[in-house]
């Protein structure tokens, strides 16, 4: 897994020529490098998240794990998410198509700062995109949806970009700050394999967190995690969700056969887009 993610470690190659050049050079050419020596500073200071592909522990359109009208807050200052992505998701110019995300995030005091930083296919580079910042409270309309997603309200840096443009990368963060707040969803740590050669010390960014979800096969009425023990006399399809327990805590109950086999079953079509 790492050495098929690793997205920081191949941005900090990238951009190392555009970091150690002389200073009479960089006061120079600072407007144009200023955004490549943030992502720079940003990855030094992150901590690491691999996610799965299209950068979605689960399915979660309306994000229901947290709430916008309380601040909304990372884990850490400063994270870095990685994920392989559809090439098209999220991007409204073909000549964009990006398979690799990383999504860089810091909290200021009036919000999050995300700065994506996309591998372009077709050039075969990284390229960091212009900021934007999701307010700290009011960063989601619940009543505006766009195919079932609940819409993200952001400020743009470059307002010439369209917000479809970031959507993937936001919606990415949004789940993952969604899916933490779950009770029954673990950080993992991982630390890059040592090969049997003598390697080089390990960049400070070798160490990367990855998400999982603890399930059980059953549930009490005190609320633990798992299937849930209420009537449902017929076999049906039930979709994953965030539950909410009794204790306040949230937890997410995988999608799952309820009542195989009993009484008949009820058939419902679900789309899946």
């Amino acid at each position: 897994m790492m050495q098929e993610t690793n997205f920081c470690r191949q941005v900090m190659k990238a951009f190392s020529a555009y970091v150690n050049i002389p200073e009479s050079v960089g006061r120079e050419y600072a407007e144009d490098l200023s955004p490549i020596w943030n992502v720079v500073d940003l990855i030094g200071r992150s901590r690491k998240f691999i996610l799965p592909y299209t950068g979605r522990l689960f399915e979660d359109r309306q994000y229901r794990g947290i709430d916008e009208n309380e601040p909304l807050r990372l884990p850490f200052p400063v994270i870095a998410l990685e994920y392989f992505a559809d090439k098209s998701a999220g991007v409204s110019n073909p000549g964009l198509l990006s398979s690799k995300r990383l999504v860089l995030a810091r909290e200021e005091e009036f919000g999050i700062v995300v700065t994506p930083v996309i591998w372009i296919d077709k050039d075969q580079e990284w390229t960091p995109m212009p900021e934007c910042a999701l307010p700290s409270i009011g960063y989601l309309d619940r009543n505006n949806l766009r195919d079932g997603y609940a819409k993200i309200i952001a400020n743009f840096a470059d307002p010439r970009i369209p917000i479809e443009d970031y959507a993937d990368e936001m919606g990415a963060l949004l789940t993952f700050l969604s899916a933490i707040q779950c009770s029954n969803v673990k950080v993992d740590r991982i630390e890059r394999k040592k090969g049997k050669t003598k390697l080089k010390a390990p960049f400070p960014f070798d160490t990367y967190h990855v998400l999982s979800i603890e399930t059980t096969k059953t549930v009490n009425r005190g609320g633990s995690a798992g299937i849930s023990e209420r009537h449902s006399p017929r076999e049906h399809l039930r979709r994953g969700h965030i539950r909410r327990l009794e204790s306040g805590a949230k937890v997410w109950v995988n999608a799952a056969v309820v009542n195989a086999g009993m009484c008949g079953k009820a058939n419902k079509d679900y789309r899946v887009s």
